[in-house]
């Protein structure tokens, strides 16, 4: 949702991924970053190629366009969210 409304927020979601994955970070050895590297690239480029197919459509331009005010409210909502997890979740 993030990347649909604001190209920029790839950085917060980056972040976001970080966290996630210090956890296990344990999982990640010499052998495994390698192809952890591919799949996160490759999957980066494949997101980023869906985003935009799927922004390049007439009708989500035209649901955005007219939907505007509702998504950035909705997206402020998330960000909100995000927030109020991570402050929940602090060791």
């Amino acid at each position: 949702m993030f990347g649909l409304t604001n190209p920029k927020s790839h950085p917060v979601t980056l972040a976001i991924f970080t966290s996630v994955i210090a956890g296990n970070i344990d999982l990640l050895t010499a052998a495994t970053v390698p192809l952890f590297l591919l799949a996160s690239a490759l999957g980066c480029i494949t997101a980023d190629a869906l985003l935009v197919w799927i922004v390049g459509l007439h009708t989500v331009r035209k649901l955005c366009t007219r939907a505007a005010p509702w998504i950035t409210r909705g997206v402020a909502f998330l960000f909100f969210g995000f927030a109020a997890h991570s402050l929940l979740h602090l060791r």
